[in-house]
């Protein structure tokens, strides 16, 4: 069985170095979207945008090979998140960590249907995909295959990992 990780996930997808500066970039947008939220006075956008940088801050120090570590950064966003809304992060932190991982593995493929409906769902709106099979897990990952933008009207850069056909977004509610 597969142990969920992020680190295991960054190693799914056969992320490289060379994707720092963009990890980099959207793990800003998560801490504007966290401090987006206290401006709105909306927990969930809170929670939304820390869980999702704890996210990237483990897949940058992953990738880099653990030299960039923004762990320190991300203590701090959570003793500012502490201090306006004692308790948010112990009661809501680690199951919507766990809502967002599981959310994220859900973009993977497991059969060869599953990898055929899934680059159908992209040509049919004509966005080039390709499916990259990672033998240690048995897993497949789409990917995009030139940047385009798409019959939906949506951006696709070449290289990003797309969603499959069994993707749903993290349910967790705060």
């Amino acid at each position: 069985m597969l142990e969920k990780s992020i680190e295991n996930w960054a190693d799914i997808c056969e992320m490289k170095s060379d994707s720092i500066a963009t990890q980099m970039f959207v793990a800003i947008t998560e801490v504007i979207e966290t401090f987006e939220g206290f401006a709105e006075l909306d927990k969930q956008e809170i929670m939304d945008g820390l869980v999702d940088f704890n996210w990237m801050v483990h897949l940058i120090k992953h990738v880099s090979g653990g030299s960039i570590d923004l762990f320190h950064q991300l203590d701090q966003v959570k003793a500012i998140v502490e201090k306006h809304y004692p308790g948010l992060i112990d009661a809501h932190f680690e199951p919507y960590k766990q809502a967002v991982l599981d959310s994220n593995y859900s973009k993977f493929v497991i059969t060869l249907s599953e990898l055929n409906e899934s680059v159908s769902k992209y040509t049919d709106i004509n966005v080039k995909v390709h499916g990259e099979k990672n033998d240690e897990y048995g897993i497949w990952v789409i990917k995009c295959s030139e940047t385009t933008v798409g019959s939906d009207g949506n951006h696709y850069k070449e290289g990003k990992i797309l969603k499959g056909i069994n993707y749903f977004k993290p349910n967790y509610k705060v």
